[in-house]
């Protein structure tokens, strides 16, 4: 089963630059070829570079014609050592050693954005930190 702890930003406030290497479980991408780069500014994506599956993502995006789709809605980290990089959402979750970004809709998560999707870009070894301390580190959880 998946384990996870998550939590939705102040809206509008990301920036920066997700380098998702792991998986984007939904539209059939599943477990990534390469890396799809997502450029992020005031809460929302700007630009989605890489190959095929980016290109799968920016168009299924683009389809719903609706600008929330592109909020930044979630971060969470996988916690749990028996879960395996697969493709299917629950289980990439869950890999310790990870951790993602969700996009779209943000209510289910105490957030205020409503879109009609919400997907998750999974990377490996992430480094959390949080007012100048590192909370995460690859798997090893510092708080």
């Amino acid at each position: 089963p998946t384990i996870e702890a998550n939590t939705t930003p102040v809206e509008g406030t990301a920036n920066g630059r997700i380098v998702a290497d792991a998986s984007i479980p939904y539209l059939g991408i599943g477990v990534l070829d390469e890396p799809v780069v997502v450029e992020v500014k005031d809460g929302f994506i700007t630009s989605i570079t890489g190959g095929r599956q980016a290109e799968v993502l920016k168009k299924d995006l683009a389809s719903h014609n609706d600008p929330n789709c592109y909020n930044i809605a979630e971060l969470g980290v996988g916690l749990n050592p028996q879960c395996r990089m697969c493709g299917i959402m629950l289980e990439d979750e869950g890999v310790i050693g990870t951790a993602h970004i969700g996009i779209g809709t943000s209510i289910t998560l105490g957030g205020i954005t409503k879109a009609p999707i919400h997907y998750d870009l999974l990377m490996w070894n992430p480094r959390i930190e949080v007012d100048g301390k590192v909370i995460l580190d690859g798997d090893k959880v510092l708080v």
